[in-house]
């Protein structure tokens, strides 16, 4: 006798597979960028909070600060030079 969902998901393996790999893409990515930035805060939230790849897309995408990091690498050596 199978579980209820088990019947579901064999007959949709292509999705689940599909829908994981997703996942996964996007979680990996965040979590790299989090951990190069050293934003502790966010690494946690990452990990932890995973909703079908949603988290991660909207770190990178919309709280992604790469002019302001480059502005502030900028001014560290400028700072450095003098």
């Amino acid at each position: 006798m199978m579980m209820p969902g088990m019947e579901m998901i064999e007959s949709n393996t292509g999705l689940f597979t599909v829908i994981a790999l997703w996942t996964s893409v996007w979680e990996g990515l965040a979590l790299w960028k989090a951990a190069m930035r050293r934003e502790k805060n966010w690494f946690i939230a990452l990990l932890i909070l995973n909703v079908a790849g949603i988290l991660p897309i909207l770190y990178l995408f919309l709280f992604n600060d790469e002019k302001n990091e480059a502005s502030e690498q900028g001014r560290t050596t400028a700072k450095t030079e003098e």
